[in-house]
């Protein structure tokens, strides 16, 4: 067996797998609800198949996540209201996201000069992330001592205050800490500089596209929900603004610690069929 075909081999068996868990990962899903919306754990797995195997790699996982969601229900509230925009919607934010995640990758890792970009810019979202969530938290301890965040019409998920400051408190931290080791250490570009932007971009394509998607589609029926209130901050703050940024944490802080592994693997592999 030629080198070639070991590499064609081990680029279907790892697509497989990590196609695998997009679907599983996904399902479990579904039952952890932030929100009206369930976390999407898939995006960390449609990161590391973007930044193993390439742009068609992200977005064919981005497919696959789309498709488990709309199967699963987890977009049934949407449904109901406008099918086709539902679709539209959801299978467009995954497969994007996935493009995404492999166009950026790809870009950083051939320049060097982006490299540390990309850990400034990564580490600013994630400290803005965690600025967002501690003045919330504070201004909800003010009030009531929790967070509020809609779930259905008849129900709502309470947060402990002090908690979502915690997180957010965290959250800053490490951001601040990722920008002040690029100003001292000045690194060259590694792989974890190519994919903590690539972990980076990938929730924010998807939940940009799914407000976009909101707003086109089902712009009438969340002003309903908003109930009054500012139809742009209940979309941010009401529906996607928690679990964005746990999507975010998750995959700034675990997508290069298991590229990193799977590289080293990568090459251990590669070195005994030489």
């Amino acid at each position: 067996m030629n080198k070639k075909t070991i590499f064609n081999t081990r680029v279907i068996v790892g697509m497989g797998l990590l196609t695998a868990i997009v679907v599983v990962l996904q399902m479990i899903a579904a039952a952890i609800k932030l929100g009206p919306f369930s976390v999407t754990f898939a995006l960390m797995p449609i990161v590391i198949g973007a930044a193993l195997y390439g742009i068609g790699a992200g977005a064919w996982l981005g497919l696959v996540f789309g498709i488990v969601v709309l199967l699963s229900g987890d977009a049934s509230v949407f449904m109901a209201i406008n099918p086709f925009g539902t679709i539209v919607t959801v299978i467009l934010k995954g497969a994007l996201a996935g493009a995404a995640a492999g166009l950026l990758y790809n870009v950083i890792a051939k320049n060097k000069s982006n490299g540390r970009a990309a850990i400034v810019i990564s580490g600013s979202l994630l400290t803005l992330s965690g600025i967002f969530l501690t003045v919330y938290g504070i201004m909800q301890a003010k009030g009531t001592k929790e967070l509020f965040v809609f779930t259905t019409r008849h129900s709502m998920l309470t947060i402990p205050a002090p908690a979502v400051i915690a997180i957010g408190a965290v959250l800053a931290l490490v951001g601040v800490f990722m920008i002040v080791y690029v100003i001292v250490k000045k690194p060259t570009v590694s792989l974890s500089s190519a994919v903590f932007a690539s972990a980076a971009i990938c929730p924010i394509v998807n939940t940009g596209i799914f407000l976009l998607g909101c707003r086109l589609f089902f712009y009438e029926t969340i002003k309903e929900w908003a109930g009054g209130s500012n139809v742009g901050a209940y979309m941010i703050f009401g529906l996607v603004g928690l679990n964005f940024i746990v999507e975010l944490a998750i995959n700034l802080i675990l997508c290069p610690v298991i590229v990193t592994i799977i590289k080293i693997g990568e090459k251990s592999i590669a070195k005994k069929n030489s």
